[in-house]
């Protein structure tokens, strides 16, 4: 009941006007269905009894005009109702995209969440109005029903009483079921997922060359199919019982309508009832069938939007167990990043769930300084670059200060102003190539001399004909795809791009090239950096390392060393094995 009152404040208000419009519509085009009924039964019964002939077609005349006044108000209907239909869909829909790009990156790390993430985003934004236009088509048929009874309740009221008490005993069971299909529906938001992974994969150019080399398409159907078996054997079973349902009420309201039918054929035969009466008691019976079905089907698909539309209200109120959003007011009275001096860590902690990641983190690293980051995989390198970034929080006040502000007490919205970064896993936007480089600094963007320029001097490899309005990527039409060491080259340029930046992070920036392109990279990098920023970089290689003013090594989660490429040979045990295993791979 909460998400179907939220939804209509919701629409009323954006659209106050449409709305009073469409309930006054309802409640027209409820009545004049039985207008219509007793406007036949009054033409019959005058004709049968050769009463004025002119009462006769006087009442045709209203009968006619009011199929004109209904079939204009259902156009007008379907108009409304397309128009909040677009409005509301995309107003909603913008709302869940505001959150989604206000959650912490560790929501999307999570598979529980990212599961209702990609429920949320991928079905709730149409809810709100397919629960309004099913309220709408409920009262209605109501209306009409309820106009029905009425006038069945007037003929026998018995009958009338066996039809609603039918009515009231389907509806809680219509109600277990709605319940049952959305939870099944909902827990199988990962299985959906993963077949929607599965598609991805195969028809996409980036996988499909594995699929082909290892012959994968079989397996990953037999998978796929699996999977979309189970849903459809869910789907039937829901099916099943909502069909079984229709069939019993069907036949029992059949069989209460008959007998209806056939007491009032014998009071018209006995002369206590006339023709007309027969014929408004069919149509009657016949409305009264129709927005029973209706209002049962609505009330079914109703309790299963409603479920899914409180979901969605909570996302949007950012109470969500696990996804923290940080709206704009939660930044109020923080400090704005507008400059960075020195990055300081005091024993920095950073628990993912019950896993510690890092623990006991020291240092301190001045402007002007390039620093290396070397150790295992899954020592904790990426998470503590992330918490520089302003990605993930420390565990506590008092862990990391830029300058002398603990980072909790910035405003992290201002963050990709004054740092840079190159991801190892950095996208590839399927976008113009100005997109791909200026999404550097967004506030720049339009700055086309600036793109040519860091596009010239970072991904001079992309072929000259390409334009900075060049489709990049093979995803869209005319879209121009490049190497592997060409999309680095044009990510390098989107994190050099912000040249207002202070802290300059190279995540494992020579994944992807090849020794000549990364001796650029770096020397690049040293250039951009001078005496006037931060840089830091992570990377497995200890020849690029030796460049670095200060050397990180990190363990377990934990710094268990730092100074100089010469001091580290000499008194870091896993600094030593990582360059010999450097060189045995050579």
């Amino acid at each position: 009941m909460k998400g179907i009152l939220q939804t209509v404040n919701l629409i009323w208000k954006n659209h106050k006007l449409l709305f009073c419009i469409l309930v006054t519509i309802d409640i027209i085009v409820g009545v004049l269905p039985l207008i219509s009924v007793y406007c036949v039964q009054t033409i019959i019964n005058s004709l049968t009894l050769h009463t004025n002939i002119y009462m006769a077609l006087t009442t045709f005349g209203i009968y006619i005009l009011i199929s004109v006044v209904s079939s204009f108000l259902i156009a007008l209907q379907m108009y409304i109702n397309g128009k909040i239909s677009n409005y509301l869909s995309f107003e909603v829909e913008y709302k869940v995209l505001n959150v989604v790009s206000s959650l912490k990156l560790s929501a999307f790390e999570n598979e529980e969440t990212y599961s209702q993430i990609d429920k949320l985003t991928n079905e709730a934004p149409t809810k709100p109005f397919e629960v309004f236009s099913t309220l709408s088509t409920i009262t209605t048929a109501s209306i009409t029903l309820i106009s029905s009874y009425i006038y069945i309740f007037k003929i026998n009221t018995l009958y009338a009483c066996a039809l609603l008490l039918t009515a009231a005993i389907s509806i809680p069971y219509l109600l277990y079921i709605s319940k049952e299909q959305f939870s099944i529906h909902w827990e199988r938001a990962e299985p959906e997922r993963k077949n929607w992974y599965i598609k991805y994969i195969m028809t996409h150019d980036f996988s499909v060359k594995e699929v082909k080399f290892y012959n994968l398409s079989t397996y990953l159907k037999d998978k796929y199919k699996k999977l979309k078996r189970m849903f459809i054997s869910q789907d039937l079973m829901l099916l099943k019982k909502f069909s079984l349902f229709n069939f019993i009420y069907e036949f029992t309201t059949s069989i209460i309508s008959g007998v209806l039918v056939i007491s009032v054929i014998w009071s018209i035969y006995i002369g206590k009832a006339l023709i007309g009466t027969l014929t408004s008691v069919t149509q009657i019976i016949s409305l009264t069938q129709e927005n029973t079905q209706t209002i049962i089907g609505d009330i079914y698909s109703l309790k299963y939007d409603t479920m899914l539309l409180n979901k969605l209200f909570t996302f949007l109120s950012g109470e969500n167990h696990g996804m923290t959003v940080q709206y704009a007011d939660m930044n109020a009275g923080k400090k704005q990043l507008q400059r960075i001096d020195y990055l300081r860590a005091t024993n920095l902690r950073f628990n993912y769930g019950d896993k510690n990641v890092l623990s006991n983190i020291n240092f301190k690293i001045s402007r002007g300084s390039l620093v290396a980051i070397v150790g295992k995989n899954g020592s904790g390198k990426s998470t503590l670059i992330k918490i520089l970034a302003g990605l993930y929080d420390p565990e506590s006040r008092g862990q990391l200060f830029f300058n002398d502000v603990d980072v909790l007490d910035y405003d992290k919205t201002t963050f990709h102003e004054k740092i840079s970064i190159l991801f190892q896993n950095f996208v590839k936007y399927e976008m113009s190539l100005k997109e791909n480089i200026g999404f550097g600094d967004i506030k720049h963007i339009n700055n086309n001399d600036e793109i040519l320029a860091v596009k010239d001097k970072y991904a001079s490899t992309l072929n000259k004909n390409l334009s900075l309005d060049s489709q990049m990527g093979s995803w869209f039409s005319n879209g121009t795809q490049i190497s592997g060491g060409q999309w680095q080259g044009v990510a390098t340029g989107r994190a050099f791009f912000n040249k207002q930046s202070d802290l300059v992070i190279l995540d494992e920036p020579n994944s992807a090239l090849d020794p000549i392109a990364e001796k650029k990279l770096f020397l690049e990098f040293k250039n951009f950096i001078q005496k006037d920023k931060i840089g830091l970089f992570i990377s497995h290689r200890i020849s690029t390392t030796k460049q670095a003013d200060l050397i990180l090594v990190i363990d377990d989660g934990e710094i268990i060393a730092s100074g100089t490429h010469n001091y580290l040979e000499k008194n870091s045990k896993i600094y030593r094995e990582l360059e010999e295993a450097e060189k045995y791979e050579e």
